[in-house]
């Protein structure tokens, strides 16, 4: 796992490459579909993503919230001892 810094400008392209090279590793393969908001910088993750066969759909953030809600819940449990505030 890695943490890519987001700034206004987005994720670099080498940030974009080793991420998803990560996730290949991790996965054994890259995902078929790549949900992304609308209100992020992420062109070179996008680029990138379509680059390598990886088909985007750009959403609006609240349409993704019940994915991002979920995702962070898992985590809290997982690694806060199954305490989900």
């Amino acid at each position: 796992t890695g943490l890519v810094h987001l700034s206004q400008a987005g994720p670099s392209t080498i940030e974009v490459k080793r991420l998803l090279k990560q996730a290949s590793a991790h996965m054994k393969t890259l995902p078929k579909t790549l949900y992304l908001s609308t209100q992020l910088a992420a062109a070179n993750l996008e680029a990138e993503a379509e680059t390598q066969k990886i088909s985007v759909i750009l959403l609006p953030e609240d349409q993704l919230r019940v994915f991002i809600d979920e995702a962070r819940d898992s985590f809290k449990e997982h690694f806060g001892g199954g305490r989900v505030q």
